[in-house]
């Protein structure tokens, strides 16, 4: 019998032949069922019929193979062959027909997840939760590591007087310890201080119009007197210093009621009294010499205390001058009420 060749040795030679021995027999190769089938007719055997197939079939194609297609649309029948850690995102995707969309909900569900993500912490969250939540914070807004970075200071256009040091650092805590952005805290410091000049601009403006009234008050009032301006102001002067009242610096000298009331006691003390101190005889006016004396002359004893505001004496000297100013300007209304002008 004839063996097919398919079963025979490959390149077998000569059996019997003196030649190199045979090298072992390859494997034979595995036969389907068709190939098994004519094997055996050939071979003269019987064969029994064939027997459909079992074998589960297994796709191997992976599940987005033909998914994006060359239009940019998608096949939705791709997201049933999701993989099982996949699955879940069957449902959330079918709906959606072109790439850009699936893109876009891609993006809106990071900007949901970042909104999530930064949500207020709960209360009582532990420690190292808020620290990791400032650092967070931190990082992203570009805070600096300690209030003083955030470089707060007083404009040099502002004045001394309208700024506080200690607010503003405590004020650079307070945001540091929210993690304010130095940008939002450079706008409210730059809304803080425009802000501060314009109050300070307007108030200078209302000051100019007030003490312009005030002196056109004083005008009127020495014009229906018969007063000559510059000595009613100079006599309201040198009795608002004889009260203790410097007219150059005290603005209460500018109002002009106060300003009219000096001139007028002025005048009822008498001017050459206020000038030369002369008052003997009379205990209002000595004691108002007194007191002058004390004020103006440096070799009175009490004249250093009266002005050194360091002085051990100071509060009570002048105490005792403004005790003795004030009995004096008694005495002259009292004289003056009586029609008495000496």
């Amino acid at each position: 019998m004839n063996l097919p060749k398919i079963l025979m040795a490959p390149d077998a030679g000569d059996i019997g032949g003196g030649g190199a021995p045979a090298p072992a027999a390859a494997p034979a190769p595995v036969l389907d069922a068709a190939q098994s089938t004519s094997a055996t007719v050939a071979a003269g055997g019987s064969t029994a019929p064939a027997q459909p197939s079992t074998a589960p079939s297994i796709n191997t194609d992976p599940w987005y193979k033909d998914w994006l297609k060359s239009d940019g649309t998608v096949d939705s029948k791709a997201y049933e062959r999701l993989p099982d850690h996949l699955k879940h995102l069957s449902n959330s995707l079918k709906n959606h027909t072109k790439i850009d969309d699936v893109f876009t909900k891609m993006a809106h569900l990071e900007t949901l997840a970042g909104k999530k993500g930064l949500g207020p912490l709960p209360e009582g969250a532990a420690p190292d939760v808020v620290k990791a939540r400032n650092d967070l914070m931190r990082s992203i807004n570009g805070v600096p590591d300690k209030p003083e970075g955030y470089g707060i200071a007083k404009p040099a256009d502002l004045p001394d007087a309208v700024w506080n040091n200690d607010l503003a650092a405590a004020s650079a805590k307070i945001m540091h310890d929210h993690n304010v952005p130095p940008q939002a805290v450079k706008a409210l410091v730059n809304l803080q201080v425009e802000m501060t000049k314009k109050q300070l601009s307007e108030q200078s403006n209302y000051e100019t119009k007030f003490f312009a009234e005030q002196d056109r008050k004083v005008k009127e009032s020495f014009s229906r007197d018969g007063t000559a301006y510059d000595k009613g102001v100079e006599l309201a002067a040198r009795t608002a210093r004889t009260f203790g009242i410097d007219p150059e610096v005290n603005p209460v000298f500018k109002n002009a009621d106060v300003m009219l009331a000096f001139q007028k006691i002025g005048v009822a003390i008498g001017e050459p009294k206020l000038i030369t101190g002369e008052s003997k005889g009379e205990e209002g006016l000595s004691n108002q010499a007194r007191a002058e004396d004390i004020i103006h002359n440096k070799s009175n004893p009490d004249n250093k205390a009266y002005w050194d505001g360091g002085h051990p004496q100071n509060k009570a000297v002048k105490q005792k001058v403004n005790s003795m100013l004030a009995e004096a300007a008694r005495g002259a209304l009292a004289r003056q009420s009586s029609g008495v002008r000496k």
